[in-house]
């Protein structure tokens, strides 16, 4: 069996969701297929350049983009079969994925959800896959340590960990909490939160300038460099929230419930792939138009940048108190479904699902395949 598979995507930023995504694949690869399987390093470095590469993608292998749309636009005139493992959060794409997406032979994305967004805006339906991403089922479990720093915080503890921006919600979570708890009630929100994109962005600032009625409630928490003081968190708090507008997959929220955390968020986009009413509480939202300030770098010439979920801020405050009210039974049942959840949804799995995809792939004669 000849050709390799290339795994091309941010492995030197394993603290991105890209970077978590494309190490993990790559690591999940390497242990399931019979073909050898190589990554390709494409984060920046200082000066803007990509790392020099020993080898590069030839004729007889498959390279598979791991990152943005636009990332597979690195390997043109490149021979190899290629591939774009991406996701998107709104219902349009950017104007500037259309031409490097057509130049990926096949196009995958973690949720159906995400593969008719790709299919509505135009990518041929044959080379649009559904490839689910997964969540590290080893690391993310109910037992194991847990955070020391968190010790001395008395009460119920919700957390949430994501960027702070509007679209993971952030300030409507925070307005919600405010709104669902007496001043003296004893439910704490753990905020992990931070934006590389702001220079000089600080989270306590960042909550100060809110005014918030309970902000000696609001425990927020550096950025953890090391993945097992993550896994840590979770299993140092009683319940997670995610109310984003919309994710391509949803990488905390399903590491929140294979580490045993009953979890509340938006039934919508990328989430659709893996929560439903059984395992989750849904936040209630509508659709509402995307806002252009919104996404950075979403650049749409006809003004139509989509929808997303817009998450209703009294309905999120009433699932936060049922989740408190609830906080028993729903233990119990996360803790039994957390083992389920990481092996459905176990990188392995998806690895798995990638292997098969690659071999229908390079069964086709390469002439045939669409450009």
């Amino acid at each position: 069996m000849s050709g390799t598979i290339f795994v091309a995507g941010m492995l030197g930023e394993p603290a991105t969701g890209f970077g978590v995504q494309a190490a993990d694949f790559l690591a999940a690869l390497q242990r399931v297929s019979s073909r050898p399987v190589r990554g390709l390093d494409m984060t920046p470095r200082m000066d803007g350049r990509f790392p020099a590469q020993r080898d590069w993608p030839d004729r007889d292998d498959v390279v598979i983009v791991v990152g943005s749309g636009p990332g597979v636009a690195m390997f043109a005139g490149c021979p190899a079969r290629k591939i774009s493992f991406t996701v998107w959060e709104s219902t349009r794409l950017p104007d500037d994925w259309m031409i490097p997406l057509a130049m990926a032979d096949e196009v995958w994305t973690p949720s159906e959800w995400g593969a008719q967004v790709l299919r509505d805006n135009g990518v041929a339906p044959a080379r649009v896959h559904v490839v689910p991403e997964g969540v590290d089922d080893l690391l993310f479990q109910p037992h194991g340590e847990r955070l020391p720093l968190l010790d001395g915080v008395d009460g119920f503890r919700f957390l949430h960990v994501g960027k702070a921006e509007p679209r993971k919600g952030t300030v409507e979570l925070l307005e919600a909490f405010d709104r669902a708890f007496g001043r003296d009630e004893p439910v704490v929100l753990v905020l992990a939160c931070h934006n590389r994109m702001i220079p000089g962005f600080d989270t306590v600032r960042f909550l100060e300038n809110l005014a918030l009625r309970r902000r000696r409630w609001v425990v927020p928490v550096q950025p953890l460099p090391r993945r097992r003081d993550i896994a840590a968190l979770y299993r140092s708090c009683d319940a997670f929230v995610a109310p984003s507008r919309a994710e391509g997959w949803g990488l905390p929220p399903l590491e929140a419930m294979a580490s045993g955390l009953p979890t509340a968020l938006t039934h919508f986009a990328g989430h659709t792939a893996f929560a439903t009413d059984d395992n989750s509480y849904p936040v209630p939202f509508t659709l509402a138009p995307v806002s252009p300030e919104a996404l950075p770098y979403f650049m749409r010439g006809d003004g139509d940048y989509g929808e997303w979920a817009e998450p209703d801020i009294d309905g999120l405050a009433e699932v936060m108190r049922a989740m408190v009210r609830q906080r028993d039974v729903q233990h119990a049942r996360a803790q039994r479904q957390a083992a389920a959840i990481g092996q459905r949804w176990s990188w392995t799995a998806a690895a798995l699902r990638a292997c098969d995809r690659i071999e229908r792939l390079l069964a086709r004669p390469q002439e045939a395949l669409a450009c």
